[in-house]
């Protein structure tokens, strides 16, 4: 456990300095006992001088050695009793680590015994890098249980110990399913399965979910318990969708926990796409995305924002991602989409400066006019553009493109996931100098950096990992994962009966039984599409256009924005068009633009797109 290693470390240095301390004391007293006759005593007294030394009161005080190389001017003896004056000194200090690396242990255990009265409790699976961030934020708000394969030293203990994590043993010989029997899982609020293979995560969930099988008092005790499965892996994560629409695999009660994936929804609730970093709300439907770095934080930063940018039915959504390995991750990321999807790119190669290029691939998205079956695979209203280009953010040709984006189309958001401290300094120079462009408009957007806050950036908003990716509020996830259970709830309700029966938590056994019957992947679209409800409510519907919502032709340009925003998410999740509708194929016949739509389907699929209208109406005529 790397986090834990430093103190060892540490204390390694303090057994050499002991040790190199107690040389010189010897050769010292071989000098200054030379004159003893017997030997037995010569080596007897240069002992206990050694001795007393860490007892703070050697023998040969400093002034006995000086007096000792006056009476002896030799060169041998005059360096090493300077050494020897230092190491007097140094003696003491050696005493105290030791006192401190003894005391340590049963300071350790009462610390240990202090944090272990915290009500909430969590039982961690698994290795890696993400564990021991997790145990590290998790265990300043919660009691953690950790299962370790790991035979760990004494300092990484007492660190642990020290942060109220009970450790559990496991040897080789022993198999998990026999150690978690014993344990009682029933006793655990949250269970962490958070190994750093995927595969591993699973073995784990079948041997936890065959003992609740097999376990009566565990059944009751189960109904409360939430097991959190990290899956970093997109293509994995469409394998357990798929998997569960087949009840191939039991995860009631389990959730997908993808942390970047988690930071980024945070990111865009505190920080919406429709808001200015003044405060104010965008004057302009279209949105100028910028993203610097494109590693998981920035691929999951364009999945969200597809679905989120949506501010009407024809506005323009525009992304500019950069990166300076950006062909090696462009395919990691067009695994979220259908693989029809490479069809929509296209690729060339830009002269920037004169006699050097750069790579630029494009996914564009629109209302296309050919009406011909295979130009509608990807079909959607407005226009939606994505430019990734191969670039290092740090040369000559990133500025002067960023630069030309921006006097292209103002850019809106910016969000930089990439770099040190002073590169992001740089990157932030730079995209506060596409203000000096005097053609363009001045950036009053958002940018918003992941990392530890940097001094003197007061008009940027940082997202620290600890607190917004790893900690106990960031895993829980509570406020958006409540909207979108009441939003679930709401939905259905309305679709059900035509009412909107409860506009709170209150009712909370009702909702979480709704929740518990939705599949993964449709839990994942209730948490997308209630997270766009903010957008409706204090964005969409705030506009004078919107004001009756009655009138047929407003009703239609509000559906109209929802099944723009539906089929982006559909989309964004691997889905494209077909006149037949296949989960297995992942083909939908209502992924196409409006027009289309109105066309080919019956007009109740048409009111599923205005549902989402009338639970704000509702929610605003209870309040």
């Amino acid at each position: 456990m790397e986090h834990f290693m430093k103190k060892t470390k540490y204390r390694k240095y303090l057994i050499i300095a002991t040790v190199v301390v107690a040389l010189i004391f010897i050769a010292e007293g071989c000098l200054y006992y030379s004159a003893v006759d017997n030997v037995f005593f010569r080596f007897s007294l240069n002992f206990q001088n050694v001795i007393k030394a860490y007892k703070l009161d050697s023998d040969i005080s400093q002034a006995d050695a000086i007096k000792f190389l006056d009476e002896n001017q030799h060169l041998h003896v005059a360096i090493i009793t300077y050494i020897y004056c230092l190491a007097v000194i140094a003696a003491p200090f050696c005493t105290i680590g030791a006192l401190i690396i003894f005391a340590r242990t049963p300071y350790s255990y009462f610390m240990y015994l202090l944090k272990r009265k915290k009500p909430i409790s969590f039982l961690i699976l698994g290795k890696g890098e993400n564990r021991d961030k997790f145990v590290k934020s998790l265990s300043k708000e919660c009691k953690i249980t950790l299962i370790e394969e790991e035979i760990l030293q004494g300092d990484t203990k007492n660190s642990l110990r020290e942060m109220g994590v009970s450790i559990i043993q496991k040897y080789q010989d022993e198999g998990y399913e026999k150690l978690l029997r014993k344990i009682h899982l029933e006793k655990f609020d949250y269970i962490l399965l958070c190994d750093q293979n995927v595969h591993t995560n699973c073995a784990f969930l079948k041997n936890i979910k065959e003992i609740q099988k097999n376990t009566s008092h565990s059944k009751n005790s189960s109904s409360h318990q939430t097991i959190y499965f990290t899956c970093n892996d997109p293509a994995f994560e469409k394998v357990i969708f798929q998997n569960n629409s087949q009840d191939n695999l039991d995860f009631k009660n389990v959730q997908l926990l993808n942390i970047q994936k988690k930071a980024v929804e945070n990111m865009f609730e505190k920080y919406p796409i429709f808001q200015q970093s003044n405060g104010d709300y965008q004057t302009s439907d279209d949105v100028h995305i910028g993203i610097i770095g494109f590693g998981e934080i920035g691929q999951h930063t364009l999945t969200e924002a597809l679905s989120l940018s949506v501010l009407s039915a024809d506005s323009t959504i525009i992304f500019d991602v950069f990166d300076k390995n950006m062909k090696s991750k462009i395919g990691i990321f067009l695994n979220n989409f259908h693989p029809d999807i490479i069809n929509e790119v296209s690729y060339k190669d830009l002269e920037i400066i004169k006699g050097e290029k750069i790579k630029q691939y494009t996914l564009s998205l629109s209302s296309k006019d050919d009406p011909t079956e295979s130009s509608r695979t990807f079909e959607v209203d407005g226009k939606m553009k994505i430019r990734f280009w191969d670039i290092d953010v740090e040369s000559v040709q990133f500025r002067k493109k960023l630069s030309d984006c921006h006097l292209e189309d103002i850019f809106t958001y910016f969000v930089i996931s990439t770099g040190n401290n002073h590169n992001k300094v740089g990157l932030l120079e730079s995209i506060r100098k596409i203000n000096t462009n005097s053609q363009s408009q001045e950036f009053k957007g958002q940018i918003i950096v992941f990392g530890q806050p940097l001094y003197l950036q007061d008009d940027v908003l940082f997202i620290e990992p600890e607190e917004d990716i790893f900690s106990y509020e960031a895993i829980r996830n509570e406020d958006i994962l409540n909207q979108a259970k009441l939003f679930n709830y709401n939905y259905t309700c309305v679709q059900n009966t035509g009412n909107h029966l409860d506009s709170s938590l209150e009712n909370s056994n009702n909702i979480n039984v709704e929740w518990d019957k939705l599949e993964l992947f449709h839990k994942e679209s209730s948490i997308r599409q209630s997270m766009h409800q903010s957008t409706k409510r204090n964005y969409i519907l705030a506009k004078k256009e919107f004001s009756d919502i009655n009138n047929i032709s407003v009703k239609e340009k509000l559906e109209k924005i929802e099944h723009r925003r539906w089929s982006l998410f559909m989309i964004s999740s691997g889905y494209k068009w077909d006149a037949i509708k296949d989960r297995s194929k992942q083909t939908h016949d209502c992924i196409t633009n409006w027009e289309h739509l109105k066309k080919e389907q019956d007009v109740k699929i048409l009111e599923y797109d205005f549902t989402p209208y009338i639970i704000i109406l509702k929610e605003s005529n209870n309040s």
